[in-house]
């Protein structure tokens, strides 16, 4: 990390083995991990993440109801959190700025509502259930009953590792979201949970109130909360949003640029990229692994994003021989060899152009003597 070596490991012959490595880090970075092997394609070889230093997570809930503080509470207890503070919503709204706001960012990393709605919302992360933000592009609609989970997305960092089989949602709330939200939880009819990045804010939208559900009484809810409280506090950064693949589009939501962000590339190049109004830092030309570095006139701190070819059919440059899939049908290889009927006519051609060739050989030596 950062020009120090920790520990190799032994990773085997190609396969997909996890290697585990031991890092102690008191300062953010970038994390490298490089297979000393040669072959065609060393790209593949080297993985880089981004790293944030570690800190201790402070969590502020917002309720009046029993329940709620109950089910949440007994779930953040088995979290890795230092402080959890829990307010009423007057008092929420009531309250100043120093009460939420400090270095220019919330004093929490993550704030959870239960079943509220508002605007007062400094920069930092939010997980609503059964509410949402005054925001534009974001609305609360009617309540949807007797409509049923059918997708969610596990291959984003907020649901890594969570299940919704067997999950009981009885209602959730009709939610109209801007066109870059990201739906983890489908329904039939509507989304049931969203993630929504804005300029300086991350929102996390529970369509659905806790007591209307019993995904509490089970453990991936825990694992969810912990997903959410990594990913806002960037504990979760090298695995969620700073680590893209080649092509893909980075977006860097957090960053409080108004007008136009500065971005360094591997290469050393250096590109600005124009922010519009209320839109996340968004830069797609990703087409060189490395390490891509955002900053602003407005931020204190710059942020890494890390390329990386995590793709085993790019990986595989050797040539196929258990065949290909063009759409849904397997097309395998020959494994024998095949007679087919060859044309004879050139063959004739040949002789009878050879023939004449001759003829006119000789009648010129004829005619010469």
């Amino acid at each position: 990390a950062d020009g120090r070596i920790a520990s190799p490991g032994e990773a085997p012959a190609p396969s997909a083995r996890g290697v585990a490595f031991e890092l102690e880090h008191e300062s953010g970075g970038i994390l490298e991990v490089v297979i000393h092997r040669e072959d065609s394609l060393a790209v593949d070889n080297v993985a880089r993440a981004s790293i944030d230093p570690p800190r201790e997570l402070s969590v502020l809930v917002v309720t009046e109801r029993n329940y709620f503080q109950y089910f949440l509470g007994k779930a953040l207890r088995g979290l890795p959190i230092a402080q959890t503070e829990w307010m009423g919503p007057s008092e929420y709204e009531q309250s100043g700025e120093s009460a939420l706001i400090g270095d220019g960012r919330a004093r929490y990393d993550l704030v959870i509502f239960d079943n509220h709605q508002t605007a007062k919302l400094p920069p930092g992360g939010y997980l609503f259930f059964g509410g949402g933000p005054r925001i534009e592009g974001v609305e609360i609609g009617e309540l949807i009953e007797n409509d049923q989970v059918v997708t969610w997305d596990e291959t984003h960092p907020l649901m890594r590792y969570v299940t919704l089989d067997n999950v009981y949602i009885r209602a959730w709330y009709d939610m109209k979201l801007p066109a870059h939200a990201v739906p983890l939880i489908e329904g039939e009819r509507s989304v049931v949970t969203a993630y929504v990045p804005m300029p300086g804010r991350q929102f996390v939208l529970c369509a659905f109130e806790l007591a209307e559900t019993d995904w509490p009484m089970r453990v991936p809810f825990v694992v969810f909360l912990y997903n959410v409280t990594r990913f806002f506090s960037g504990e979760g950064a090298g695995q969620a949003g700073t680590m893209v693949r080649p092509g893909q589009t980075i977006i860097a939501p957090l960053m409080q640029a108004r007008e136009e962000a500065l971005v360094e590339r591997p290469d050393g190049q250096r590109e600005r990229v124009t922010v519009a109004a209320g839109r996340p830092v968004m830069y797609p030309r990703t087409d060189r692994a490395g390490v891509y570095t955002l900053s602003s006139k407005e931020d204190a701190e710059n942020v890494r994003f890390t390329v990386n070819l995590l793709d085993r059919n790019e990986s595989r440059i050797a040539p196929r021989t258990e065949g290909l899939s063009v759409g849904a049908e397997k097309v395998t290889r020959a494994a024998t060899d095949e007679k087919i009927n060859q044309p004879l006519w050139p063959y004739l051609m040949g002789a009878v152009l050879a023939v004449l060739f001759i003829e006119w050989w000789i009648y010129n030596r004829r005619v010469m003597l």
